[in-house]
């Protein structure tokens, strides 16, 4: 990567009633492409919580990018309360070759949260969506599916042992969880981060291969 970049310190708005795409700028390719991840705000006419939808971390998870773009486009800003920041492909990269983890440095983009702006390419658009997000949500549901390959319908949470986790398995049955798995995950994803942060978070799992 080169070039300078300029990196959110507040999640952008769009306007009240409004929907916005902005591309936040990661850096310069080494062949000179701009590279940008997209986001969609919607800004709902009356006040309410925060809400991130992330997905495709990993570029062979097609569907939840899809699913991410019909949410946006299925909304109407007049009748939402709050705000939503959607990110329907958050590794580009990986997107564009249809590979789990980016090819440019083999790394896995949600085992590097919170990413480092002076790392490798995965951990730069961590980073990017670390600042964009995180300061400024109240809720997050972090989309994946089974790839290729498989079909898996669940949504993990974390044991409901204080508020946070109560409030976070609440946040998964009003996604229409039927399966809840309650474990802590691996580190360096973005769902850890965020609950670390105080951000009620689902990681929902659904669909994959040809469904």
């Amino acid at each position: 990567m080169s070039g300078e970049r300029t990196l959110w310190n507040s999640a952008p708005e769009a306007g009240i009633g409004r929907t916005t795409y902005i591309p936040i700028p990661v850096g310069v390719t080494a062949t000179g492409s701009d590279l940008e991840i997209g986001m969609h705000v919607l800004e709902g006419a009356k006040p309410g919580p925060k809400l991130a939808i992330v997905s495709t971390h990993h570029g062979d998870e097609l569907f939840t990018a899809e699913l991410t773009r019909r949410v946006v486009a299925s909304l109407d800003p007049s009748d939402v309360a709050g705000t939503i920041y959607a990110i329907p492909v958050a590794n580009p990269l990986a997107f564009e070759w249809g590979t789990r983890n980016t090819v440019q440095d083999g790394s896995n983009m949600n085992r590097v949260f919170p990413g480092n702006d002076r790392g490798w390419i995965t951990e730069v658009m961590a980073r990017v969506v670390t600042d964009s997000l995180l300061p400024n949500i109240d809720h997050l549901i972090d989309l994946h599916c089974g790839g290729t390959d498989t079909t898996i319908h669940y949504t993990y949470t974390r044991k409901q042992s204080d508020e946070l986790g109560r409030r976070i398995h609440q946040l998964a049955q009003l996604a229409g969880a039927d399966v809840l798995w309650e474990t802590a995950g691996p580190a360096g994803t973005l769902a850890g981060d965020a609950m670390d942060q105080g951000v009620v978070t689902v990681i929902v799992e659904a669909g994959g291969g040809t469904t």
